[in-house]
C-alpha cells in the first residue's frame, strides 16, 4: 500500500494527489484522502486506546484545577470525540470485512462513516438578518 503513494502515515497513507496540498491539520482518520489496511488495525486499537486515555486525564486535570467537569461540549473534547468516532469506524471496517483482512485489501475512506459532525458556530441568529437582506421578497 505505501508503494502507492509518497505520504505514508503510521496507521496508513494519505492517497491526496502529490501535486495538492492538504489544508486538514492532521485531521487525517475523519478524511476521505486517508486509506489504510489491516496491517495497522494495532496501531489503529493503540491509538484509540491512547486517545481515550488522554480525554479521561485531561477531564480529571480540568477536574482538579477548576472543580468544574469538562463536558462534551468543548471544542478539544468534541475534537478528540471525532477522532474517536473516525477510529471506531475504521476498525469496525477492518474487522467486519473479511475481503478486507484475507486480501489485505485497503479501505479508502473508512473513517468516513458514522462520522461525527463538526464543532458548530453559534451565530446567535445575525446569518438570519443576512439572508434576509440578501433576498427580502423571501418569507423566512
Amino acid at each position: 500500500m505505501s508503494s502507492r503513494t509518497d505520504r505514508v502515515l503510521p496507521n496508513g497513507v494519505c492517497l491526496l494527489p502529490p501535486l495538492k496540498t492538504c489544508d486538514k491539520g492532521n485531521a487525517c482518520l475523519s478524511c476521505g484522502h486517508f486509506a489504510t489496511d489491516a496491517t495497522h488495525i494495532d496501531e489503529l486499537v493503540d491509538q484509540r486506546t491512547g486517545t481515550q486515555s488522554l480525554i479521561t486525564t485531561r477531564r480529571s486535570q480540568y477536574r482538579a484545577r477548576t472543580g468544574r467537569e469538562l463536558t462534551d461540549d468543548n471544542v478539544w473534547i468534541h475534537q478528540r470525540r471525532r477522532e474517536i468516532a473516525s477510529l471506531d469506524a475504521i476498525i469496525e471496517r477492518l474487522r467486519g470485512d473479511s475481503a478486507i483482512t484475507a486480501d489485505g485489501k485497503t479501505v479508502a475512506g473508512a473513517g468516513t462513516a458514522h462520522r461525527l459532525p463538526l464543532l458548530q458556530i453559534k451565530t446567535r441568529g445575525s446569518h438570519e438578518s443576512v439572508l434576509r437582506k440578501a433576498d427580502p421578497g423571501s418569507p423566512r
